[in-house]
């Protein structure tokens, strides 16, 4: 499906749940008409024989497609060079505040993957209380550790924006594991402060849009001299 995350709106405002998966996500789909697509391009084709070809031996391309897939999908480990993440915070005139996350997922994965961006409280999270937060990078950390939810819960406690970040980041700092993998959080205060925060690389830092009603067009921010979390 093209636009999956208007599914899963759909999802939130059609059904009492919170996640469809697999075929019966698909029935949903087509259920609301949602415009079905091939988003394999010729590209990501292209790429991926590639790749598979200059790390095989010339008797594994010819055995291809594998019977075990798990071998594989450890020399994948490095996430950070997908960059298909986008994440939106938003607060609307009526004070609603909302978090959008659309993904690519994480190139040459094993197949049924599943990262934080679809899960609430992992990838995304929003509250009209306090606030919304969001991730990009290296899912599988975000997803143990819950790093949007934590962020709004130590705003729930009391502390700034900055320090809700810097304490989830802090999380994420003491669940390293041993594969290669940084996180970038965006969030949003009920105030309209926002931050963006890396927690990994320093020569990585990320850029940023940022449009509100005292701004005439949206405006590129770098997120410059941040702290930086190893």
């Amino acid at each position: 499906f093209v636009h999956p995350i208007s599914v899963a709106r759909r999802v939130m405002e059609d059904l009492p749940h919170v996640l469809l998966v697999g075929d019966g996500a698909a029935r949903f789909a087509d259920e609301i008409g949602a415009e079905r697509g091939d988003l394999m391009t010729d590209e990501v084709r292209e790429g991926w024989a590639a790749w598979l070809k200059d790390r095989m031996s010339a008797q594994q391309w010819e055995k291809w497609p594998a019977t075990q897939l798990a071998p594989w999908a450890r020399l994948t480990a490095d996430p950070e060079t997908a960059h298909g993440t986008v994440c939106v915070l938003a607060r609307d005139a009526d004070g609603d505040i909302a978090c959008g996350v659309s993904t690519s997922g994480w190139a040459w994965k094993y197949p049924g993957r599943l990262g934080d961006s679809p899960i609430i409280g992992a990838g995304n999270y929003a509250d009209n209380r306090y606030g919304a937060a969001a991730c990009t990078g290296f899912g599988e950390i975000t997803l143990r550790t819950g790093t949007a939810r934590s962020v709004i819960l130590y705003l729930k406690m009391g502390l700034s924006l900055q320090d809700a970040v810097r304490a989830a980041a802090e999380d994420l700092c003491q669940a390293r594991w041993f594969y290669k993998g940084r996180v970038t959080i965006y969030a949003l205060d009920r105030s309209e402060r926002h931050i963006v925060r890396t927690c990994g690389d320093a020569s990585d830092r990320s850029a940023y849009w940022l449009w509100s009603d005292r701004m005439a067009h949206p405006e590129l921010r770098d997120e410059g001299a941040a702290e930086i979390y190893d």
